[in-house]
């Protein structure tokens, strides 16, 4: 959000659920994401990925294999 001062705004009092990569630097990244976001007022939440999946692009290349993981990213 440091280089987008604004979108960080646009959040602010809503909810906001991260998704992070299941290496280091995502969950770095997820770590300060949450930070910025609960300073800036938004509730946020963080949902990890199935064993097995790197990134969301695992998941969206095989939705139908991972539709229960797809329900929990959007309850």
């Amino acid at each position: 959000f440091a280089r987008d001062p604004a979108l960080l705004a646009l959040l602010a009092g809503r909810h906001v659920r991260i998704v992070p990569d299941r290496d280091e630097a995502g969950l770095d990244a997820a770590k300060s994401w949450l930070d910025d976001l609960r300073a800036t007022g938004a509730t946020v939440d963080a949902v990890p990925l199935p064993h097995g999946c790197k990134d969301l692009g695992d998941i969206i290349a095989n939705p139908e294999a991972h539709q229960e993981t797809l329900n929990v990213f959007f309850q």
